[in-house]
């Protein structure tokens, strides 16, 4: 698809059942939502897994660890596919604006990204913010991503390439774990997955544009939650668009959507990419709103969409299998 960051048509046309799904969506996590105490947020947020329950796919093995972190433990979900692809592994971070989240809010997400790529999928369990602000999160992730690369038996998991995936804030917090891996000698990635993700922050300092279900209001309230000032907001890890550089980071697949406030961030990373001469894949999908994977079940486009990606992350790490797509080693064909 052209990269483009032309606005949507207004009036925005949604895809079969993406209204609906935004009506339900905002009957349990209202729009002002972030007006609120942090502990009522979360108790709304929360409860999204009953108004839009989903069952983990029959045959996975499923497993809670705590691994040490830097600034204790962390707790991570192991899910095991019954017929694995092959040697590799996916470690997952969920999309909570940093804040909301645990792993029973995501769960049903990670153990279908297993299910439909054959993968091992570890799933952290992050800090949250206001109470661990930045760069908490990120910490929590690489070691977690340390360990994997350095002993994966401790999760039952055979030696292969390490791939991360993640949506929205949890993208945000996977590109800074690829660009922490590059500039500290480690460990190998060999691919990324992103879903709607946050990469500027910093447009959102005084205002930015509303969409559904994430309006100009969530993401000041977020950003300020995370980040401990303004200042912040220009780290490299925190917006990478502003003041990184993506040379030498590993091959990605990015799902957007058109209806997304955040469509921007994905488009302008995936362009960045290419200039870098990193491969990349993006998709934006059309008439969906941000990050709609709790829509699977209501939304055939947003069903769709999932599927496609989660081949794609699949797709990407058996091609980083060294068994399965052995380098090209000079006269070797004479």
């Amino acid at each position: 698809m052209p990269l483009t960051n032309d606005p949507p048509e207004v009036p925005a046309v949604y895809a079969q059942g993406m209204a609906e799904f935004i009506e339900k969506f905002t009957s349990t996590v209202p729009d002002d939502m972030y007006t609120l105490p942090i502990d009522e947020q979360r108790r709304l947020y929360r409860s999204l897994p009953t108004t839009f329950p989903y069952r983990r796919p029959p045959g996975l093995r499923v497993d809670d660890a705590v691994l040490p972190g830097p600034d204790g433990d962390v707790r991570v979900r192991v899910y095991r596919p019954a017929t694995p692809a092959g040697p590799g592994v996916l470690c997952y971070s969920r999309g909570d604006g940093f804040c909301l989240g645990d792993l029973d809010t995501h769960d049903t997400v990670a153990a279908e990204l297993a299910d439909r790529t054959g993968y091992p999928v570890v799933f952290v369990d992050v800090r949250s913010a206001p109470e661990h602000p930045f760069p908490a999160a990120v910490h929590d992730l690489r070691a977690v991503i340390e360990a994997l690369a350095e002993r994966p038996d401790r999760f039952g998991i055979a030696p292969g390439p390490l791939g991360l995936v993640g949506d929205s804030s949890g993208g945000n917090l996977m590109v800074a774990n690829c660009l922490l891996a590059r500039d500290r000698g480690g460990p190998d990635i060999a691919c990324h997955g992103l879903v709607s993700p946050v990469l500027d922050f910093f447009r959102w300092h005084d205002e930015g544009p509303d969409a559904p279900i994430l309006s100009s209001g969530e993401m000041r309230f977020y950003a300020s939650c995370y980040t401990r000032n303004p200042q912040e907001l220009l780290d490299p890890l925190v917006s990478p668009l502003r003041t990184a550089r993506f040379d030498g980071l590993p091959p990605a697949t990015i799902l957007a959507t058109e209806l997304d406030s955040l469509r921007q961030d994905a488009v302008d990373y995936a362009q960045r990419l290419i200039d870098a001469g990193v491969r990349v894949e993006l998709r934006v999908e059309p008439g969906l709103v941000h990050a709609p994977l709790r829509a699977r079940s209501m939304c055939p486009a947003a069903a769709r969409a999932w599927e496609d990606f989660c081949s794609s992350v699949g797709r990407l790490l058996r091609q980083a299998d060294p068994a399965l797509h052995p380098p090209l080693v000079a006269g070797a064909a004479d």
